[in-house]
């Protein structure tokens, strides 16, 4: 199937061009905590991941929340907190059903399934003035389904912590504390843009861009990456983001990779349109300016087929190297694949 175009792309010559920044504007790295406490000395908040994608159809996409519970000094108590429970709920908000689900195996051991959209975590049997906060960390859900007719606008964790403030001398009784609060991701909407957790034992997720333009942007997160959040986005070459003056024109859009500490990284793109004017498959490279950078041109091909997995390390290291392929599609376009391999993060661009 043809990717959609929109009417505004210039095509120009060369290849992509991806960056692989440590930190974005607005990017999703950033997260929200809400915190309260009861009237007794109970506290908790919970701590959501700002953005995330939903899960496309057999490629899941995660997000990781956090909660922590803690005696709350303030009130000026010194008795015990006992009989402390901790649980937590989740819906998907703006749809007709909830399709995220809760991962076990990527949590905090301490928090496991309970009946419905409930977690429930195994809390210390009392809490002391003086004591340390109590936090359970990680807890990953899967993401919302994207393939929905009305799909998911948010997910929202609710924590609810209760306990037994234990009064003590003669006549004394417990006091019940309860907090409950909520916090939400929210799902970008955005089809040139691909967030997700990944990585510390999660299975390899794969970002990937829509074809909103002449191009998809892929790139797989192994699951011995370390735990993190991952993001790619695209954008259409312009006065803020030009094609490289070293290049004689670009096509495709320009990629942004968040994927911080990530070696080898695989930057996969696929364009659909055009055939610039004298670009062939021994010509194309792939301009890396790594995190340090070091600029390095890509132009050594990578043993084995296109999209085929990581090629030996002698092939990666130390300058990268490119598996390209162009095949003729209908209407006298061509589909160029480009699948890039280098050592570090940094930026990529391309020439052919």
């Amino acid at each position: 199937m043809k990717l959609r175009r929109r009417t505004s792309l210039a095509v120009m010559t060369a290849v992509v061009s991806v960056s692989a920044a440590l930190g974005l504007a607005g990017s999703a790295s950033s997260s929200a905590t809400v915190s309260a406490c009861s009237q007794k000395p109970l506290c908790a908040s919970i701590t959501t991941q700002d953005f995330a994608s939903r899960s496309p159809s057999g490629s899941p996409h995660y997000l990781s929340d956090s909660v922590s519970i803690s005696y709350d000094t303030s009130k000026g108590s010194t008795s015990n907190l006992v009989n402390i429970n901790v649980v937590l709920t989740w819906a998907d908000l703006g749809s007709a059903s909830t399709t995220s689900t809760y991962v076990p195996s990527a949590s905090d051991p301490r928090c496991v399934p309970g009946t419905g959209f409930t977690v429930v975590c195994t809390a210390p049997k009392s809490l002391r003035a003086g004591d340390p906060a109590v936090n359970f960390s990680p807890l990953v859900f899967q993401t919302a389904a994207d393939a929905q007719t009305s799909p998911a606008s948010d997910t929202q964790v609710t924590v609810q912590a209760t306990a037994k403030e234990q009064i003590t001398g003669k006549g004394g009784s417990p006091n019940e504390a309860v907090v409950v609060l909520s916090g939400k991701t929210s799902y970008e909407g955005d089809a040139d843009r691909d967030i997700s957790i990944a990585g510390g034992s999660i299975p390899t997720v794969t970002l990937a861009t829509l074809p909103a333009g002449h191009q998809i942007a892929k790139v797989p997160i192994p699951a011995t990456a370390d735990r993190r959040l991952y993001e790619v986005v695209e954008q259409d070459y312009s006065s803020t983001v030009p094609c490289p003056t070293t290049v004689k024109r670009c096509f495709g859009q320009y990629v942004t990779t968040t994927a911080p500490g990530l070696s080898p990284v695989n930057v996969r793109m696929t364009y659909e349109g055009p055939r610039p004017s004298g670009v062939s498959e021994s010509s194309i490279v792939v301009l890396h300016t790594r995190a340090d950078s070091t600029l390095v041109t890509i132009s050594t091909r990578c043993s084995g087929a296109l999209f085929s997995g990581e090629p030996p390390a002698s092939e990666i290291s130390p300058n990268g190297c490119r598996r390209v392929a162009i095949t003729p599609i209908s209407g006298g376009d061509v589909r160029i694949d480009i699948d890039a391999w280098d050592v570090t993060n940094g930026g990529w661009g391309g020439a052919g």
